[in-house]
């Protein structure tokens, strides 16, 4: 019998004094965004303002693409066009809003065209190209709505069977038990690859979290 839709529950997922997070915020080291003063200077083509945004970034943002395709030497590719796009787009970068926004964007924009999922594509139009506001209160429902994109977008990575159950449990709401008689599994099974996905989730929207938020 089917049951109600199950969400998934990004508030449950990640926690305020989560160890995720507090791991990924000792190994980053981030103190607040680049300065306008420096982004300026990037602008006008400073390369060693460029070298500060590429040490503080390059690494966070390889982990968060790595995370969120499942595969780090894709994701060591896409980084290294994110930051030729920096410098080559430089001139678009407003420096008053940072510099988070536009790497968020163009790391999220290159996972979508890795996967080239045309489904997540129509499902979160409104939210593909919309600039996100990475200020001091950024908007909750804005939030919630890009963890969700980031979701279906990690999913992709998973396997079809990950991407199953995901969606029997959390479109569909059904239960442990039901998933494993439709899917002919062990419940352990399903609880196991439910475990794996969301520990996968976990990294993602914690490395998002903390960089980007």
């Amino acid at each position: 019998m089917k049951g109600s839709k199950t969400d998934f529950s990004y508030g449950g997922l990640i926690g305020r004094e989560d160890k995720q997070l507090a791991h990924y915020r000792s190994r980053y080291s981030l103190r607040g965004d680049i300065s306008a003063a420096t982004l300026r200077a990037l602008q006008e083509g400073e390369e060693w303002a460029y070298d500060e945004v590429y040490k503080r970034y390059a690494l966070p943002l390889k982990d968060f693409l790595t995370a969120l395709i499942r595969n780090e030497e894709d994701a060591k590719e896409i980084n290294h066009d994110i930051f030729l796009s920096l410098w080559i787009d430089r001139a678009k970068i407003v420096p008053e809003r940072g510099i988070r926004g536009f790497l968020y964007m163009r790391a999220k924009n290159l996972a979508m065209n890795y996967f080239d999922h045309a489904k997540v594509v129509q499902k979160y139009a409104d939210f593909i190209k919309r600039d996100i506001d990475f200020g001091d209160a950024p908007d909750q429902y804005v939030i919630s709505n890009e963890m969700r994109l980031l979701t279906e977008i990690a999913l992709r990575g998973m396997t079809e069977q990950r991407q199953t159950i995901f969606k029997m449990r959390y479109e569909e709401g059904l239960s442990i038990d039901e998933i494993a008689l439709r899917l002919n599994l062990r419940k352990s099974t399903v609880k196991n690859n439910l475990t794996m996905i969301t520990k996968a989730l976990r990294e993602v929207l914690s490395i998002f979290m903390v960089v980007f938020m």
